[in-house]
């Protein structure tokens, strides 16, 4: 009886000591807001303010139409004349000229590589040009698979992608296509070609054959790949394929926003749109808008999008602009 008497009275003294401690008409605390996904990126940069406090205009010479970065400088390509900016600060560090044209860019990790109707391969250092690849036509786009850069040739009616080693400039294949290429993309294991009827096909990086054709989407006018799905921008729509079978997971489309480039900031996808001179940013796991930035009417509107570690670059007109 005693024995039972201490358990009774412990475990009344126990109910008693949550009573006193939690009041009845007390009322529960709703649980706490789940806590946006941030971008690595962005922490170890110390940088919590919004991309529109960051806005910096930065001359970009006449006409730009291209983006890239090799880890501290930004270059910038058009029409003939490749410019590499100090990302931090915007000053202009090295001018090139090429005769050849500068339409596209690519890094390759060492060298910054320019397309036009020959492709050219600039050592990113200096700016010194390394080596000039022959090809059967002019080219535009270009991706690095971190052995081969590959580019678009050729115009309306088809086209073809050209393979070129890296390391010493050969070039080891063309691949030709029965559309006109639009858009490239790499999604680490194969290359992605948009073409002019809308649809994209996926090209082995061993051969350049095609192992899959997606679509058709729209014009594709831009693709941008963020570890597990393609994003492709085309026209009117931004869709979200899965890159390993081109599952469509998810499009989305926005009223007077024509989607043409796109790029991906470790979180979030960035994509602009000529209609309107506006930057959408979209949330990569489920598509929502986070920001949507409007700039300036600028001449030739807006023409492509980088991302440099710390800022997204945006080529609208004849200007720079890093939000």
């Amino acid at each position: 009886m005693k024995l039972a008497t201490v358990v009774t009275l412990s475990i009344l003294l126990g109910v008693l000591a949550h009573v006193a401690v939690t009041p009845l008409n007390a009322q529960q605390e709703p649980a706490a807001a789940q806590a946006p996904a941030l971008n690595p990126l962005r922490v170890a940069l110390l940088r919590w303010y919004p991309a529109d406090h960051a806005n910096a205009t930065i001359p970009a010479g006449t006409s730009p139409g291209a983006l890239a970065f090799d880890g501290s400088s930004m270059w910038i390509a058009g029409p003939s004349i490749v410019s590499k900016v100090r990302a931090s600060d915007g000053q202009v560090l090295k001018t090139v000229s090429l005769t050849t044209g500068a339409g596209a860019l690519v890094f390759d990790g060492a060298n910054i590589w320019v397309s036009g109707s020959s492709i050219t391969k600039l050592r990113a250092s200096d700016g010194s040009v390394v080596s000039t690849v022959t090809i059967p036509e002019s080219a535009g786009a270009m991706v690095f698979d971190g052995t081969n850069i590959w580019a678009l040739l050729g115009f309306f009616p088809s086209g073809s992608v050209a393979k070129i080693r890296a390391s010493d400039a050969t070039l080891l294949q063309v691949v030709a296509l029965t559309q006109v290429p639009e858009s490239i993309a790499f999604d680490g294991a194969n290359i992605w070609v948009g073409q002019g009827d809308g649809t994209a096909i996926k090209l082995q990086i061993s051969d350049g054959t095609t192992v899959a054709t997606y679509g058709p989407f729209g014009p594709l006018l831009g693709m941008a790949f963020d570890g597990a799905n393609m994003w492709i921008a085309a026209a009117g729509s931004v869709y979200k394929v899965r890159a390993s079978d081109g599952t469509t997971v998810a499009t989305y489309t926005f009223t007077g926003f024509d989607a043409i480039s796109l790029v991906f900031d470790g979180s979030s996808m960035w994509v602009t749109s000529q209609v309107g001179n506006a930057v959408k940013k979209l949330r990569a796991s489920d598509g929502t808008v986070l920001a949507t930035v409007t700039l300036a009417s600028p001449p030739n509107g807006i023409t492509n999008v980088a991302f440099d570690g710390a800022s997204v670059w945006v080529l609208a007109g004849n200007d720079a602009i890093k939000l």
